[in-house]
């Protein structure tokens, strides 16, 4: 998740109390509950919705009622499985996380509505962060001690933080293995976005951690979501880590345009080919100056080749509710924590830009490779927009996020539905 867009949710859910929870939470060890038997045939495609769970009490904000309404609507609109994900707050003065439990972060309901959305026919996955006091992923932004974390001057050296906080990890996957699969785990993604603790010097520690995840129990996929913007020179293309992975997973957020399109087929063009020029926004302040790859197609073919032909799932997947849809995410997030940006006005609410984002991304993925498409590379993707307190909120800064995110029920989702259930 990108750092700007970071910064404004927490600055946001910070002030979300307890109360806003509404119940609905469950005592006991999720490891005691039985998980129901599989009900029906599981698809094998990984075309996920995201459940962002983080902590339950400050970032689900629904009851039991509400969550499980929420994996219903995930069923029927035809995705295969649900990926929840939650947190691991580091002591950055020494690399430390907390050990993993099951009751951790109040993840018992976490566990308890994986294994419901499991009897209802759904793939479970889980997504681990690993994060700074203030939620923003630790990655090398953030790590800027460089004597311990990372330094860009020296961007392969060996720090002893980042050693800590991978032997951590070790120690964490080891713990969560057998937890795992009691529940039926189809996918653990490991990390999202920490990139240079997934750099060359830290390999072993990978091959470590995959190691103790199944030699514990784990026979799920295994993989790791690197950011990545489509952009030249990208810390993802110093990640080597997809040697040991099932999977190369991406949080995938590029530009389109810096200008609303009229169709899903101007966006589809986007895809093949792209330039500065044509990405280049109004918003003076928001705009990357790194060239994009001139055909974001083409390179996602070169990554899956580079890595012997390795599928690749988007490991965050998202456009906003906006005009700016089809700019990086969370540029309009931005916008309306700054109000004005570069002296532009920040955007209005425009469902047609990211309907035809979402429809050009589908018709993508469907095509053939011989026909410029990337059916069978990219083989899933976990959608943003079904995180439960999104839906919580009806005044205050959080009702106007929620209408840039949000999923269920809108537009977008039909187009979604759609081609789900046609089959991608």
């Amino acid at each position: 998740m990108n750092i700007k867009l970071c910064k404004f949710l927490c600055s946001i859910l910070s002030a979300i109390t307890v109360a806003a929870c509404g119940g609905g939470g469950g005592g006991g060890s999720p490891a005691a509950v039985t998980p129901a038997p599989i009900p029906v045939t599981y698809k094998a495609s990984d075309w996920n919705a995201t459940i962002a769970w983080w902590d339950d009490q400050t970032n689900v904000g629904q009851n039991d009622a509400f969550v499980k309404g929420m994996i219903d609507n995930i069923l029927t609109t035809g995705y295969s499985g649900v990926t929840f994900s939650y947190k691991n707050p580091i002591d950055m003065s020494t690399g430390h996380v907390p050990a993993f439990s099951t009751t951790m972060a109040n993840n018992t309901r976490m566990f308890s509505m994986m294994d419901y959305a499991y009897s209802k026919g759904l793939k479970v996955n889980i997504k681990v962060y690993w994060t700074l006091p203030d939620n923003n992923n630790v990655n090398q932004w953030s790590a800027n001690d460089a004597s311990n974390w990372y330094d860009s001057a020296t961007p392969n050296a060996v720090k002893p933080y980042a050693s800590t906080l991978l032997a951590d990890m070790d120690t964490h996957f080891t713990q969560l293995a057998n937890v795992a699969q009691a529940h039926h785990v189809s996918m653990i993604i490991m990390g999202s976005e920490n990139d240079f603790l997934a750099y060359n010097q830290y390999h072993a520690n990978w091959a470590s951690m995959v190691s103790h995840l199944r030699g514990n129990g784990f026979t799920g996929k295994l993989t790791y979501d690197a950011i990545w913007q489509g952009k030249q020179g990208e810390a993802f293309y110093s990640v080597t880590v997809w040697d040991l992975m099932d999977k190369i997973c991406l949080s995938f957020f590029p530009d389109f345009s810096g200008t609303p399109l009229s169709t899903a087929q101007d966006v589809v063009a986007r895809w093949s080919s792209v330039t500065l020029a044509q990405i280049t926004s109004p918003y003076a302040d928001l705009n990357d100056p790194n060239n994009p790859f001139p055909s974001y197609v083409a390179e996602l073919l070169a990554i899956s080749q580079t890595w012997q032909n390795k599928e690749i799932i988007f490991g965050e997947n998202a456009y906003e509710n906006s005009t700016t849809a089809l700019m990086n995410w969370n540029s309009v997030t931005q916008l309306v924590a700054d109000g004005v940006v570069g002296g532009v006005a920040a955007p209005s609410v425009s469902a047609t830009q990211r309907e035809i984002a979402f429809e050009a991304e589908l018709i993508v993925l469907k095509t053939p490779v011989a026909q410029g498409g990337l059916k069978g590379v990219v083989t899933g993707f976990n959608l943003m927009g079904y995180d439960p307190w999104e839906y919580s909120q009806t005044t205050g800064p959080m009702a106007v996020w929620k209408d840039w995110e949000q999923l269920m029920g809108t537009t977008a989702e039909t187009i979604i539905k759609t081609y789900l259930q046609a089959g991608l």
